[in-house]
């Protein structure tokens, strides 16, 4: 018959130091050797900050990301047209040249119910999610901007114009007048396709 010894367990504080010490080089060794914290990123131009004593006037100034040319700037604008109607109302757009508008475009045609959010713009969902790769971290739609809003992953087809907002993603510009828009009741079938 063979006897095996038995270990003695370790004691609890020596467990504990060694399990501290494992963590601590874990640590050390995923942080790339930097102790710098990370820099924190500017709160969005519509966050509201308030100096001391909550005086607005006094607060300081957030720095506003990097501007992100305007879905109608030339220089972002691309060559595809569609066509948007809803009823008696047609309008055309020019997609943006970007990985998102492709996305968009490749889901067309569509009919869609929109609606109404916050008497600025129209809203409806895609069939499917859009690509956001190589998107800006947002920008500031104008009245005939078409935007995606990859948070809740919905297309905005403004009037109004609005703030800049983080996740806004530019799709299309309107080439007309987009003040009829509003007038249109929420459920109003809308039918995007190329032209």
């Amino acid at each position: 018959m063979t006897r095996t010894a038995r270990r003695r367990p370790l004691p609890a504080r020596a467990t504990a130091r060694a399990v501290s010490l494992v963590a601590a080089l874990a640590l050390t060794a995923c942080s790339g050797g930097t102790t710098d914290p990370p820099a924190a990123s500017p709160a969005p131009p519509s966050a509201p900050t308030t100096g001391p004593g909550g005086d607005a006037a006094a607060a300081p100034t957030a720095q506003a990301p990097s501007p992100v040319p305007a879905a109608g700037d030339p220089q972002q604008q691309g060559t595809v047209q569609i066509q948007l109607t809803a009823g008696d109302l047609s309008l055309t757009a020019t997609l943006v040249d970007s990985p998102t508008a492709d996305a968009f475009a490749a889901q067309l045609p569509m009919t869609v119910p929109i609606s109404d959010h916050a008497s600025t713009e129209k809203v409806f969902y895609p069939p499917a999610e859009l690509s956001t790769q190589g998107a800006p971290e947002g920008y500031e739609p104008s009245a005939g901007d078409l935007a995606y809003y990859s948070p809740w992953g919905n297309v905005a087809v403004y009037y109004q114009d609005f703030a800049w907002s983080r996740g806004l993603v530019p799709l299309a510009r309107l080439d007309g007048d987009p003040a009829p828009l509003a007038d249109l009741p929420d459920d109003t079938e809308l039918t995007i396709a190329l032209r």
